[in-house]
């Protein structure tokens, strides 16, 4: 069978339609009902094609993030927008942290880019510290970085990251900021280079529905950039009608939501300290994630293979650049489903499936 590299495979257990999944990251609140509302009020307009310019959802995107619609690209999820902004800018010299997103890699190799990695230690927790600025060099194209990061939910200090900015505006490198992730973190803005757009063209923010409106299925996703003209050309490369007319509904809907995000961080801080207090616990080390996910090791384990069994999936981490086997992801779902893997995971060690 292929190897898939990312979670949320569940059509590969052998009962997916009550598989509990916690490999892939979304909001375990689920879909507003006033998204689902909108996504089946759309179904009648698909007999058209839909807007290529997403102007009703740009518009909406515009004025919840306080950006102009220029600075705005949509896309088919942000792994959609990975792939057309590397094939526009065809980077000849490219950073990546490590671990970290495997789409990144993929789309730079496909381009045809040499990669450099920035170790993220585990003496350091997995951390990003200033010795990534020593790699920011000039003729350095590109550089990913994901915060809060995938798959450990770490986040950087915010003055680093504007200290990584400002490096890369100086050696002419884009900086592609990764913060699909960030609407699940405490003061989210604070952890965002948003509000540095303006200053510095060289930015562009990855965002997506998929995690924090629980929508993945839909793929929607959208970049922001300052940069006027790269933003432009990234909207006419690639297919013409890359969003659908239900994922552009959702997408507005999702725009229009108050007090929704707010809930869910609320959510998941208390499921995520709960979870994360069972997995110690156990004996795994849990590293503090921000997100809505928890990292953690333990020792040599058959720890997926055996929840497969018990019709649950996780993320084993050890196919990511700069881990190896004993590192897992758990998604943090709601307070029913967490118990059940809790139990499922002391019934695994028990059964000395996991050295700890």
């Amino acid at each position: 069978m292929e190897h898939l590299t990312h979670g949320g495979d569940i059509y590969s257990l052998p009962h997916p339609d009550t598989a509990l999944d916690f490999s892939s990251n979304s909001n375990p609140l689920g879909i507003h009902t006033d998204v689902k509302r909108a996504v089946i009020g759309s179904i009648e307009d698909c007999t058209r094609y839909p807007d290529p310019l997403c102007r009703e959802l740009t518009a909406a995107i515009s004025e919840r993030e306080g950006a102009p619609a220029r600075h705005i690209v949509c896309g088919n999820g942000a792994a959609d927008l990975i792939y057309r902004l590397v094939q526009l800018v065809r980077p000849k010299n490219a950073l990546l942290p490590s671990p970290a997103f495997s789409e990144y890699e993929s789309a730079l190799r496909g381009a045809g880019c040499r990669i450099e990695y920035a170790r993220l230690a585990e003496a350091d927790g997995f951390t990003v510290t200033e010795r990534i600025l020593k790699s920011i060099r000039q003729g350095l194209d590109i550089l990913f970085l994901c915060n809060p990061n995938n798959p450990t939910g770490l986040l950087a200090d915010p003055a680093l990251m504007l200290r990584i900015l400002e490096q890369c505006a100086r050696c002419g490198t884009l900086l592609v900021a990764d913060e699909c992730f960030n609407g699940f973190v405490d003061e989210p803005q604070a952890h965002s280079l948003k509000r540095y757009l303006r200053k510095y063209k060289n930015l562009f923010i990855l965002k997506a529905f998929t995690k924090l409106y629980a929508i993945p299925g839909l793929r929607l996703g959208y970049g922001l950039c300052a940069d006027e003209k790269l933003a432009g050309r990234l909207r006419r490369c690639g297919q013409a009608w890359s969003v659908s007319i239900p994922a552009q509904a959702a997408g507005v809907a999702v725009m229009g939501l108050h007090g929704y995000e707010e809930q869910t961080r609320a959510f998941v801080a208390k499921q995520r300290e709960w979870l994360k207090k069972e997995l110690s616990a156990l004996g795994f080390t849990v590293y503090d994630s921000a997100a809505n996910y928890l990292f953690a090791r333990c020792g040599e384990s058959n720890l997926k293979a055996y929840l497969i069994t018990k019709n649950i999936l996780i993320r084993d981490c050890a196919d990511y650049r700069g881990l190896k086997s004993g590192y897992y992801r758990f998604a943090v779902l709601d307070a029913h489903k967490n118990q059940i893997l809790a139990r499922a995971l002391k019934d695994a060690v028990l059964a000395k499936e996991v050295t700890l």
